[in-house]
C-alpha cells in the first residue's frame, strides 16, 4: 500500500469511527464547551468535514483558502450563532471524506516530495504532509471527542 492509499484509509476509518461514536456524546452536551473555552463535540465534527473540502479543493486547483486567525474565529462566531445538529454533518462528513480519499488516490505521486508552504505559518513541508493533514485531524479529533465523553462518565471506547 502506498502512501496514498493509506491516507485515503485512514480518512475513511476516521470518518466511520467519528460518525460511530459522537452520537454516544449526549445531545445537550454536544454543543457544551468544557470549561467555556474549549471546542465542542459538534464543532469538531463540522471542522473535520471543512478540513476535508478544503484540501479536496487544493489537491485539485492548487490553491489554498486562506487560514489564518480572522478566518477561523469568523468560523466560530458563526457556528456560536447557528450550530447544526450533530446529525446533519454525518452525511457531509462522509461525502467530503470520499471526495478526498479518491482525489488523494489520484493524486500524482512525483508531486507527493514536492515542498510547499504551511498555509499554517509558511514553513516548508512536503506535499504529503500537507495534503495528510485532513485525515490525522479527523484522528487528533476523535481524541477530543474520547476525552469528552469521559469528563461526562462515560468510558467505554465507542
Amino acid at each position: 500500500m502506498d502512501s496514498r492509499m493509506f491516507i485515503a484509509n485512514t480518512a475513511r476509518q476516521m470518518a466511520q469511527t467519528i460518525t460511530r461514536s459522537t452520537p454516544f456524546v449526549p445531545q445537550d452536551k454536544r454543543n457544551w464547551s468544557p470549561m467555556g473555552a474549549a471546542r465542542t463535540t459538534v464543532d469538531v465534527v463540522q471542522e473535520c468535514a471543512e478540513a476535508l473540502e478544503m484540501f479536496t479543493k487544493f489537491m485539485k486547483t492548487g490553491q489554498m483558502p486562506p487560514m489564518n486567525k480572522e478566518v477561523f474565529a469568523a468560523r466560530a462566531e458563526a457556528l456560536k450563532k447557528n450550530p447544526p445538529k450533530l446529525e446533519e454533518l454525518f452525511p457531509r462528513l462522509q461525502k467530503a471524506t470520499e471526495e478526498y480519499a479518491q482525489t488523494i488516490e489520484k493524486f500524482p505521486t512525483e508531486k507527493l516530495t514536492q515542498m510547499v508552504p504551511s498555509p499554517f505559518g509558511g514553513q516548508q513541508m512536503p506535499m504529503i504532509q500537507l495534503v495528510s493533514i485532513p485525515a490525522f485531524n479527523m484522528v487528533y479529533h476523535w481524541g477530543q471527542v474520547n476525552y469528552i465523553q469521559t469528563m461526562l462518565g462515560d468510558t467505554e471506547m465507542h
